[in-house]
């Protein structure tokens, strides 16, 4: 089975693509698509308008399937493990000016280290960050979904309830948002006393003192 990772770019209304795929599939019918590179992968950028048109190319030369991969941010923004409340948090960033615009408009520019272009430090004070973190990504990271959406899928979020114990240890096994979610839930379970509910997008914590956390995934 092929596995074709695409790189949507809802602000220029692009989608990467392979440059080996691009080159296969259109030849220089596309000889003004842009080339760049994206960690050690190289694309061509792909009018989004062409997408449809590319997933059809693809059906007929992959007869034995392919699976699109979708690269999100997620994808693309690490969290040092080990993390206790309390301690600063290291995050860094394959290189993509997305994720480097999205730090550079949430994160102080304090918050940089220096010698490592494409790595922040969050501190304790600074907790409240990783919600317009998770809130920006998921934002932009649903639009990226819906550029590659297969057309005509209707797709019903349902309410998933896990408990937190079983919630952090999925988390701690993830590279990405799912253990920015478990932070966000460790910090509110650490500055929160009493019965409480927060919601997110795509996640609910509910809070209680005598029966600990509930997180509900919303997938």
């Amino acid at each position: 089975m092929k596995v074709i990772n695409v790189y949507p770019f809802p602000n220029q209304q692009v989608i990467g693509i392979p440059a080996a795929e691009a080159v296969e599939l259109f030849g220089t019918r596309h000889p003004e698509m842009t080339e760049m590179s994206l960690g050690a992968e190289r694309l061509f950028l792909l009018p989004a308008t062409e997408y449809n048109d590319f997933m059809e190319q693809m059906n007929r030369r992959y007869l034995d399937g392919f699976v699109i991969q979708t690269i999100v941010l997620q994808n693309l923004i690490h969290w040092g493990g080990h993390w206790q409340f309390g301690e600063p948090i290291k995050v860094w960033s394959d290189p993509s000016a997305e994720v480097s615009d999205l730090f550079n408009a949430l994160l102080p520019a304090e918050s940089r280290i220096n010698e490592h272009p494409e790595t922040w430090l969050i501190k304790p004070s600074q907790y409240d960050l990783l919600i317009d973190i998770y809130t920006k990504s998921r934002k932009i990271d649903k639009q990226k979904m819906a550029m590659t959406a297969i057309p005509d899928m209707v797709v019903t979020p349902t309410p998933v309830p896990i408990d937190f114990k079983k919630f952090t240890e999925l988390a701690e096994q993830c590279d990405g948002l799912p253990r920015l979610e478990w932070m966000i839930a460790t910090v509110l379970r650490h500055t929160i006393t009493g019965p409480f509910t927060r919601s997110f997008s795509d996640f609910t914590v509910r809070g209680d003192d005598h029966n600990g956390f509930d997180v509900v995934i919303i997938l």
